[in-house]
Order: C-alpha cells, then sequence, then structure tokens
C-alpha cells in the first residue's frame, strides 16, 4: 500500500514537472530542454501562490465565524 503511495506521488510530481516546463516552453518559445531548470522556481512560485490564497480563505473563514458566533450566542441567550 505504501508503495503504490509513493509510485502515485512520485507521479503526481513528475507530471506536475513536465506541465510546468511545457507551458513555460510554450509561453517563452524555447525548447522543453531548455525550461527544464527553471521548472524549481516555477513550482516554487506556485505552491508559494497557493499557500498565500489558502491562508487569506482562512482568515475570511475566521472572521466570518467570530462575527457568527456573536449572532448564534445572542440567538441561544434569547435576544434575537
Amino acid at each position: 500500500m505504501l508503495r503504490k503511495l509513493i509510485w502515485l506521488l512520485l507521479g503526481i510530481a513528475v507530471g506536475g514537472a513536465v506541465y510546468l516546463a511545457q507551458r513555460r516552453a510554450k509561453e517563452t518559445g524555447r525548447g522543453f530542454l531548455e525550461v527544464m531548470p527553471e521548472v524549481p522556481a516555477d513550482a516554487r512560485r506556485l505552491f508559494d501562490g497557493v499557500v498565500a490564497r489558502a491562508k487569506e480563505a482562512m482568515e475570511a473563514g475566521r472572521e466570518a465565524a467570530g462575527e457568527k458566533q456573536a449572532e448564534i450566542q445572542s440567538i441561544l441567550n434569547g435576544n434575537p
């Protein structure tokens, strides 16, 4: 089971790297092998963007939950 998971994760990583390299090659007009050294930096930027968006979403969720918490507490206390 663990071996299958490792192979799956490896396949996803390789597929993602190929996708990023192909996209970069298409954008710049350079060859696939020419852009391969840039893939780790592209992946890092993509990952950082995803993490930043996730943090923003979590913060917005916390704020919304805080606002609703006061409203719910008011209803539970009998002050609609």
